[in-house]
């Protein structure tokens, strides 16, 4: 992993990947209904996966957590650090845009540097794109209540 800087490239959005499937598989989505988790680098490979997660779910013996990875994406938020416009839009349509906030993984040098732009560049519609850029942040930090 430390080959080529993989390790910021594929561990870290594969450790987001891990923390997401233990949140659900564990049961801790089930028993903290009003938790917020908000999954850094677009939810890793959650999205992605969602899929591939559920089959385990459907083989797992009893007792089993009550909701699936599927079940579960909405349940989640994540940041927009996706690196790819279409990667953006897909996961804004798979848990829609209210799912979802800015992200920059500022100061890191694997962040990116224009996050306004970057949701922009995505093409969600103006309405989207004021949900992800200042509604929803202000919401899930309730940064509204300080004002």
């Amino acid at each position: 992993m430390h080959r080529h800087g993989m390790v910021r490239v594929v561990d870290y959005p594969a450790d987001t990947t891990l923390a997401a499937a233990s949140i659900v598989f564990g049961g801790i989505a089930d028993r903290f209904p009003g938790l917020i988790v908000v999954l850094a680098h677009g939810g890793g490979f959650y999205s992605h996966r969602a899929g591939r997660l559920e089959r385990p779910y459907t083989l797992q013996p009893p007792p089993k957590p009550a909701h699936s990875a599927l079940d579960r994406l909405r349940w989640f938020h994540y940041d927009t650090i996706t690196h790819l416009p279409r990667a953006l839009r897909y996961l804004v349509d798979l848990v829609g845009a209210e799912r979802i906030v800015r992200g920059s993984d500022a100061p890191f040098d694997i962040g990116d540097l224009t996050p306004v732009e970057s949701v922009r560049e995505a093409g969600l519609g103006e309405a989207n794109e004021r949900a992800i850029l200042d509604t929803n942040p202000a919401c899930l930090f309730a940064l509204s209540a300080r004002q």
